[in-house]
């Protein structure tokens, strides 16, 4: 993996080339973007464990994960799971060279849903096209 961290510019232009967060505008992103916590890590690591409580939102950053067969192509984690109160439903690990997440707290993450009433309808759109992987 290359970096350790995003700066806060760095941030705020990854949200806005990530949906849905790409519909925001741009002092929404600044107020996710200033709360969001940096996290590398290396490969192997669990990103995320199935059975676990998941208490955050996970955006890749740089690297990607993958699940116990190797592959996966989301960019957000652990919003069904969020929405639902419901454990992670697969282990995802960071993938070759690692990975760099950031970490939406579970109570940002409402406050952000809440807010921005959109950005809730198109993570209940993304739900619906990538069930049972979006988890």
């Amino acid at each position: 993996m290359k970096r350790e961290k995003l700066s806060l510019v760095e941030r705020v232009f990854l949200l806005k080339n990530t949906p849905p967060f790409d519909i925001l505008e741009d002092q929404e992103l600044l107020n996710i973007a200033e709360v969001l916590t940096n996290r590398a890590i290396p490969e192997g690591e669990p990103v995320q464990n199935a059975g676990n409580p998941v208490n955050e939102l996970i955006i890749l950053a740089e690297g990607h994960v993958a699940d116990n067969n190797g592959g996966t192509s989301l960019k957000i984690l652990g919003v069904s799971a969020l929405l639902r109160g419901t454990p992670a439903v697969q282990t995802l690990s960071a993938g070759p060279g690692g990975a760099l997440i950031l970490k939406l707290e579970k109570g940002h993450f409402f406050t952000t849903v809440y807010e921005c009433s959109g950005l809730l309808v198109a993570f209940m759109k993304l739900l619906n096209e990538q069930e049972p992987y979006f988890s």
